[in-house]
C-alpha cells in the first residue's frame, strides 16, 4: 500500500492574542519561560478600554448630584482593573460615599448612588466588592 507523504509541521508556540511578541522567548530546559501570566495580565490591563457609564447610571448621578473628578475616575478604573485581575464579573465599588455596581467584563458602571441612596439598600447580583480608599 502506497501512502501519501505528509509533511510534519512543528506546532507553533502558543501566543495569546494581543500580547507583545517581544515579551516572549523560548525557555531552555530548566529555565523559566520569558513571559509570565502576570506580564500578560499587566499588558492587557494597560490596554483596557476606558470605563463607561450606562444611561441608567448617568441618570442616577445627575438626579443625585454625583460628579467624579479625574482622580476619582483613575481610582475607580484601578479598582475595576484589580477586580478583573481577580476574575470578578459584577462588582460593588465603594468610594468617597458613592456606591457603584460595575460590570467588569463590559467595563460599564451599571448604577450609582450616594450615601442617602444606600440607606436600607441591598446589593444583589454581584460577585465581589472593592472599597477604594
Amino acid at each position: 500500500m502506497n501512502m501519501p507523504h505528509i509533511n510534519h509541521i512543528p506546532p507553533r508556540p502558543y501566543m495569546p492574542v494581543g500580547v507583545d511578541p517581544s515579551l516572549t522567548q523560548r525557555a531552555q530546559p530548566g529555565q523559566a519561560p520569558g513571559v509570565s501570566f502576570r506580564d500578560i495580565l499587566q499588558q492587557r490591563l494597560q490596554q483596557a478600554e476606558p470605563l463607561k457609564f450606562s444611561k441608567h447610571a448617568v441618570e442616577r448621578m445627575e438626579s443625585r448630584g454625583i460628579s467624579l473628578s479625574n482622580e476619582q475616575m483613575q481610582r475607580i478604573e484601578s479598582a475595576v482593573n484589580g477586580a478583573a485581575g481577580k476574575g470578578a464579573r459584577e462588582s460593588l465599588i465603594l468610594m468617597d460615599g458613592v456606591a457603584m455596581v460595575v460590570s467588569i467584563d463590559n467595563r460599564t458602571v451599571i448604577t450609582c448612588m450616594d450615601q442617602a441612596g444606600m440607606r436600607d439598600h441591598i446589593f444583589t447580583n454581584i460577585d465581589s466588592a472593592a472599597v477604594v480608599l
